[in-house]
C-alpha cells in the first residue's frame, strides 16, 4: 500500500503572529503523530518574511489523511483560524520537471523537497538540516538539484534510481554516511533487505571486496536501526 503523502505551504492568516501560528502548529503535529494511520506530521521550517510554513504530511493511506482532517484536535486547529493553505504538492501527482526546464528556484526546491522526503525519509531530512546552519547554500543545492531536477523525470522509477545511487556510493568506498541515507531511500521505495544485499555484494566484483564488505556492514547497522524503531 503507498503511504498519502504530500507537502503543504501555509500562509498565516491577517492579524496573527508568526510565534502563535509556529506553537499552535507544534502542538497539531504533536497530536497528529499519535493518530494510527500517521507516518509523519511535521513542520519543517518558516519558509519565507511573509511568516509562511512548510508542512510534511505521510499517512498510511488516503482514508486516514481524510481520518485526520475529521479528527478533534484537527478541527480545533482550523477552528482558530491561524493560518491559509497556500499550496500543495501530493507527492504521488507531482509532474516531471526536465533539467533544462527554466525555473526561478521556488518551485524546483519544492518538488525536490517533497521527493526528498518520500525518498530518504528523515534519514535525508537530518542531513539538511546538519548543512543548514553551517552551508545553507549547499544545503538548498543538494534539495533543489538531485532531488528537484533530476529525479523529477520518468525514466527510472525511484527503485531503480536508489539501486544505482547505492551501487555508486558503494563503489566509492568512502561516502559510508550518504550510502546509509540512501540505504534507508532505497527500503522506503520498495528495495527488499535481499535485493539491497545483492547489490552490494556483486560490487564486489567491480570495485574490490573491501567496498563490498564495507557497504554491507553499512547496510547491517541501517537493517538495525529499522527494526529498532
Amino acid at each position: 500500500m503507498t503511504p498519502y503523502t504530500l507537502i503543504a505551504r501555509l500562509g498565516l492568516c491577517d492579524g496573527v503572529a508568526v510565534d502563535e501560528a509556529r506553537q499552535a502548529l507544534q502542538q497539531l503535529c504533536w497530536h497528529t503523530r499519535r493518530e494510527p494511520g500517521c507516518l509523519r506530521f511535521e513542520l519543517l521550517e518558516q519558509c519565507d518574511d511573509d511568516g509562511g510554513f512548510w508542512l510534511l504530511e505521510s499517512f498510511r493511506d488516503a482514508d486516514a489523511f481524510v481520518a485526520h482532517h475529521a479528527a478533534a484536535h484537527t478541527m480545533a486547529y482550523q477552528a482558530r483560524g491561524l493560518t491559509r493553505l497556500l499550496q500543495h504538492w501530493p507527492l504521488a501527482t507531482l509532474p516531471p520537471l526536465a533539467p533544462a526546464q527554466p525555473d526561478d528556484g521556488t518551485t524546483r526546491y519544492a518538488r525536490g523537497l517533497a521527493r526528498l522526503a518520500q525518498v530518504d525519509g528523515e534519514a535525508g531530512q537530518r542531513v539538511i538540516d546538519a548543512l543548514q546552519g553551517v552551508a545553507p547554500a549547499l544545503a538548498a543545492y543538494t534539495i533543489a538539484f538531485p532531488f528537484g531536477e533530476v529525479y523529477q523525470d520518468d525514466v527510472l522509477t525511484l527503485k531503480e534510481r536508489e539501486i544505482a545511487t547505492i551501487a555508486a556510493l558503494a563503489a566509492l568506498g568512502y561516502a559510508t554516511p550518504q550510502l546509509k541515507v540512501h540505504l534507508h531511500g532505497a527500503l522506503n521505495v520498495g528495495c527488499s533487505r535481499d535485493e539491497v544485499i545483492a547489490v552490494l555484494t556483486q560490487m564486489a566484483v567491480y570495485a574490490g571486496f573491501p567496498a563490498a564488505i564495507n557497504a554491507v556492514l553499512a547496510a547491517q547497522e541501517v537493517f538495525a536501526e529499522r527494526d529498532a524503531v
